[in-house]
């Protein structure tokens, strides 16, 4: 595969030009390939949550690792916190995800850039909790906290957390600016600010974004 041919590549997926990747679909384009179909009805064995999102390709029915076993081989692997793994032969993501929930930093590599395109979409997380550093007591000082004065900025953080979920909890200063919080949601969007008292102060923000957000009826 030459550089040219790389760059040409999009890990992007599209669900139309792509149906046949769906894994809750697959018994309409695998039903008369019996060496298939005996893979999907053990799905469930293969990926929990097949139904909500998961892809894979042909060889990926065959070729992944159930889900308890990979949660095995996890456990065994990642024995302290953020040890970092390469997922030499990752697949449609089965062990690489397993490693992931576990803790690890996961580097994934396959020479399928089909397979590839399912792991990243199989590894999809369903929510993202930021409580990121804030500069020490210095935060109390200002009347009004600014996103801006997080390192790294508290808006490029959030931007980053999108790009995995929309489902996002933010753990903040007491004093942040709600207006910056509010507009993090975006036109349309919705967020909900929990605050956490001790002593009965209030000591944090919690802000909720997604469907994370409590939904109130009209």
């Amino acid at each position: 595969m030459t550089a040219s041919d790389l760059a040409s590549i999009s890990f992007g997926f599209d669900p139309d030009k792509e149906a046949h990747l769906i894994a809750k679909n697959a018994f309409e384009y695998y039903r008369d390939d019996e060496e298939i179909i005996k893979y999907w009805y053990q799905r469930y064995r293969l990926f929990s949550k097949l139904d909500k999102g998961v892809l894979m390709d042909r060889e990926g029915w065959f070729s992944v690792t159930p889900e308890r076993i990979a949660e095995h081989i996890a456990d065994r692997i990642v024995r302290r916190p953020e040890v970092l793994v390469v997922d030499a032969f990752a697949g449609v993501g089965g062990n690489s995800i397993q490693l992931a929930i576990k803790g690890a930093r996961v580097i994934a590599i396959d020479l399928d850039p089909v397979r590839l395109k399912c792991a990243r979409e199989n590894a999809k997380v369903d929510a993202v909790f930021l409580s990121p550093p804030w500069g020490g007591p210095s935060y109390l000082k200002s009347e009004v906290f600014d996103l801006d004065d997080l390192t790294p900025n508290g808006f490029d953080i959030y931007t980053a957390a999108r790009k995995m979920s929309p489902n996002i909890a933010y753990f903040l200063p007491r004093n942040t600016s709600v207006k910056q919080l509010v507009s993090l949601a975006g036109p349309g969007g919705r967020c909900e600010i929990e605050q956490s008292c001790l002593n009965k102060k209030i000591k944090t923000l919690t802000v909720y974004y997604g469907n994370l957000a409590v939904q109130r009826e009209e």
